[in-house]
């Protein structure tokens, strides 16, 4: 039956309504065959699942009857459209229906946020179990003149199997009891759904970060003339040339000049180092020193992907329904950030402040960047003596690979009619590919302090006076 409405959605939400409600039926075949193979009743059918899950979205509000809906009173409108477009009507017929609304429920939480790692991603969608191959070319060209009976210069394929990278499945389960679904109705699974996609997004931000800070190139350390300490993971890492101003003598603080070899360096290696993370309790790092400063105001974009305010799992009802303003609170929480074009004399970097990005304190002992997310950590100093913290530098064309099969978060609900709790599931399938001849490199345990020094900069130049000059 046609659904009476005063508005409708746009192409592209239908769109991948459609989408997601034909890959799903085409997989557990659960659409009456006069509804699959109509286009029309299809559409109709994308949409009365739009609408379901506009309603649980709204916490419980029906635009179209302009009406207030209880849980149970919507649970009564989807088992009469699951027994008109489902084939033989069960709970298990509705739990397709429930699964689907769930689904266009996360896409609608799915608002545009930028996530650190983004920055430095490409996306490729491939078939699960599919398997990734490189091309390569060598040094120079590959075509070249060929002389009578020679041999052709040859391109060739290079599996990325050995490559660094995190793969498989990432999930989190939701429960909410039969109470608590009538007292708060459908805003209980509205808040469930944001909190749990909030944490997957959280995860693989902080999944995808420690996979380049583990595997960046160390270029430079701030602690290597420390007594005792040796960085065993690149011992020909250099020391910052920053010196204190109250000793003279160098302390491990970042100068312009490190901070131009190490862009220059990696460009001679073939990286164009477009993007800079750092921690936000690190950035006197960069605007300490008057030339970094200065040359960054002039050349980067800072992005803090800092909340305002850390978000919680026990979200209250009522600051829940005062967010719904602003698409859900995320703008309110500073999340929502465009990506600049890169320009900085032909180009431009783009600074990314995050906490995920490692900062240590006075006296915490500092592991290898490979062990230190692991559980058999290798410590390299019992006791950092300054505070001290990461920078990374990213060739954001040469960094990461979001592989995935395109179907994003995906959701299951179970009812367990003995405890009277409905559990849903969101799970999503994904790998983060890092290759071998990857673009990231580190400045590790620079210090973070006022106490930096130029002295090329501030030359002191002593006269002495002679008969000539009276």
């Amino acid at each position: 039956m046609k659904t009476k409405r005063i508005f409708d959605y746009s192409q592209e939400v239908l769109k991948d309504s459609i989408k997601a409600l034909s890959v799903a039926n085409k997989k557990e075949r659960k659409l009456k065959n006069e509804v699959a193979d109509d286009n029309f009743k299809l559409l109709e059918v994308a949409k009365r699942i739009e609408d379901f899950a506009e309603i649980i979205a709204n916490g419980g509000f029906d635009a179209n009857t302009q009406k207030h809906l209880s849980l149970d009173e919507l649970n009564i409108e989807m088992e009469e459209f699951t027994r008109e477009h489902v084939k033989d009507f069960s709970l298990n017929a509705l739990g397709f229906v429930v699964t689907q609304t769930i689904t266009r429920l996360v896409s609608k939480m799915q608002t545009p946020e930028i996530d650190a790692w983004m920055f430095v991603s490409h996306d490729l969608v491939m078939q699960e179990g599919t398997t990734i191959y490189n091309v390569i070319i060598g040094d120079g060209h590959g075509t070249a003149r060929v002389a009578e009976g020679g041999e052709y210069n040859s391109f060739s394929l290079d599996s990325t199997e050995d490559y660094i990278k995190q793969t498989g499945k990432i999930g989190i389960k939701c429960s909410y009891s039969e109470e608590a679904s009538r007292r708060a109705g459908a805003s209980a699974i509205a808040m469930l759904t944001e909190a749990a996609l909030r944490d997957m997004k959280r995860f693989k931000s902080v999944e995808a970060l420690r996979l380049l800070e583990s595997n960046a190139k160390t270029i430079m350390d701030g602690l290597k003339g420390t007594a005792g300490y040796t960085p065993t993971w690149d011992a020909a890492a250099s020391y910052p040339s920053g010196v204190s101003r109250k000793t003279q003598t160098k302390n491990g603080t970042m100068l312009l000049s490190d901070f131009e070899s190490i862009i220059a360096d990696s460009q001679n290696a073939g990286y164009d180092v477009d993007v800079v993370f750092i921690n936000p309790l690190a950035l006197r790092i960069l605007t300490s020193e008057p030339s970094i400063r200065d040359y960054l105001e002039r050349t980067a974009n800072v992005h803090f992907l800092v909340p305002k305010r850390k978000a919680s799992i026990a979200k209250n009802l009522v600051t829940k329904l005062k967010q719904s303003q602003a698409k859900n609170g995320k703008e309110a929480e500073g999340q929502e950030f465009g990506i600049p074009s890169a320009i900085m004399m032909n180009k431009q970097f783009n600074i990314v402040v995050t906490p995920i990005v490692k900062f240590h304190k006075s006296g915490e002992a500092i592991f290898t960047p490979k062990s230190r997310y692991e559980s058999n950590k290798v410590e390299l100093l019992a006791a950092a003596p300054v505070a001290c913290s990461d920078i990374l530098f990213v060739d954001s064309s040469r960094a990461l690979t979001h592989v995935h099969d395109g179907r994003g978060i995906m959701s299951d609900r179970i009812e367990n009619n003995l405890r009277d709790v409905t559990d849903i599931k969101f799970k999503e399938y994904y790998s983060f590919l890092l290759d071998k001849d990857h673009g990231v490199f580190a400045a590790r345990n620079i210090p973070v302090t006022t106490d930096v020094f130029d002295p090329k900069l501030h030359a002191q130049v002593t006269i002495e006076a002679t008969p000539d000059m009276y």
